[in-house]
């Protein structure tokens, strides 16, 4: 298992001491020509995989969803971010539906931000083993796990 923490929110700032990392920021105004996207609203958690005593880590974007958005909104969302990968995953039926994104493309698999959204998981449904589906359609599991003020997944 591997230990992660929640990153105090970038965006909003209220999120430092444990709580819930949140922002509902799309679309971000760009000063790119890039045509803006409808506004979404979002709750970005912030994580770091592989921290020690809350020190550390490979920070992710996980972001819960009841379905998924338009693909230009997650990407505009992992680039808003600027984090290696941010992922995506919306429950259907007894799984989640995973998808994960850099900032300038979708990519296939990120382990580190597996292992946050196992964490996230465990946070908001418990602990337990959680089934996901990639987007190619490969099935994979993982284990999240809170105690007290730590968190773990594997």
């Amino acid at each position: 298992a591997s230990d992660v923490y929640k990153r105090q929110c970038m965006e909003c700032g209220a999120c430092a001491h444990g709580q819930s990392a949140a922002a509902a920021r799309l679309p971000t105004p760009s000063p790119d020509p890039t045509p803006p996207l409808p506004y979404i609203a979002m709750r970005i958690q912030h994580f770091a995989a592989f921290s020690l005593d809350g020190q550390g880590g490979n920070p992710a974007g996980v972001v819960l969803l009841d379905q998924f958005p338009a693909d230009e909104v997650m990407q505009r969302t992992a680039a808003d971010l600027g984090y290696s990968e941010t992922v995506f995953a919306a429950r259907q039926a007894s799984q989640w539906q995973v998808r994960y994104f850099a900032p300038t493309s979708e990519v296939p698999f990120c382990g580190h931000a597996t292992i946050a959204l196992g964490a996230a998981l465990a946070e908001a449904h418990g602990n337990g083993a959680y089934p996901l589906v990639l987007h190619d359609g490969t099935a994979i599991a993982v284990e999240g796990r809170v105690q007290a003020a730590s968190m773990s997944a594997a």
